[in-house]
């Protein structure tokens, strides 16, 4: 499958934009102080009330420049689960539900309000696929684009650390963070070939792997030709570099 890539954004916890490269070369970025990115498309007294994910995730599609034209397709494994986790214990302590609450908690609720702020009206879809999320949801916005009358498309994924109460079955370490990919047929941009093994991997479950978007987007920042990372598929990259 050939992936192109004519723009990006990202926003990573403990990671200074400037020294992304450097930063991601090391075995382990670390957390360290950081302020949370703004969405300008949101008005303000909605934006107050963003969760961090949305306020994280909805700031850097507006990186891309034709944003509010663009068919999107948003991708998180674990979603705004430190809302979610909130929500049930809420429920557990037998307290009344806040239904905007719960609206805002489900999956898909980030594309819906990235709809109505930037008033992108194009189809929207979200996946969510486990440990493989990152991959799955980019096979999806690529195959989208393939059929698409459209020349370009924006890739999202955005993910938030599990909260203290799930901590436990974490299987990599956990960030807070976002990358925006803009796809496109163009041949005139970075491009890979992308593969995997037709049959599933053991899973990975060390703690110190980096979620599979972090891990793409290291190799991506160096400029690697070949690498792989691994989840239940084997996934790897093969760059063909610019036409």
């Amino acid at each position: 499958m050939k992936v192109s890539i004519a723009s990006w954004a990202a926003w990573i916890e403990g990671v200074e934009y400037q020294s992304f490269g450097q930063r991601l070369n090391e075995d382990n970025p670390t957390a360290s102080e950081y302020k949370i990115p703004v969405p300008h498309s949101a008005p303000a007294m909605q934006r107050r009330r963003l969760s961090k994910l949305a306020k994280i995730t909805l700031s850097q599609i507006e990186h891309i420049t034709d944003y509010a034209e663009l068919q999107t397709v948003f991708c998180s494994r674990h979603g705004d689960l430190p809302k979610t986790s909130e929500l049930v214990t809420d429920v557990a302590n037998k307290e009344e539900l806040s239904p905007t609450q719960f609206a805002l908690s489900v999956h898909n609720a980030i594309s819906g309000q990235f709809g109505i702020f930037s008033g992108n009206n194009q189809p929207s879809t979200l996946v969510s696929g486990g440990q493989d999320s990152f991959h799955l949801g980019l096979i999806d916005a690529t195959l989208k684009l393939q059929h698409s009358n459209d020349d370009k498309l924006i890739f999202v994924y955005s993910d938030m650390p599990l909260p203290e109460a799930y901590a436990m079955y974490a299987d990599e370490q956990q960030f807070a963070h976002c990358i925006v990919l803009e796809l496109t047929k163009s041949t005139e941009y970075l491009s890979y070939n992308l593969t995997f093994d037709a049959h599933e991997n053991t899973p990975n479950t060390s703690t110190n792997a980096l979620p599979q978007s972090i891990a793409f987007f290291k190799h991506f920042l160096a400029q690697n030709r070949q690498f792989s990372i691994a989840g239940k598929q084997h996934w790897r990259w093969q760059k063909n570099g610019i036409h």
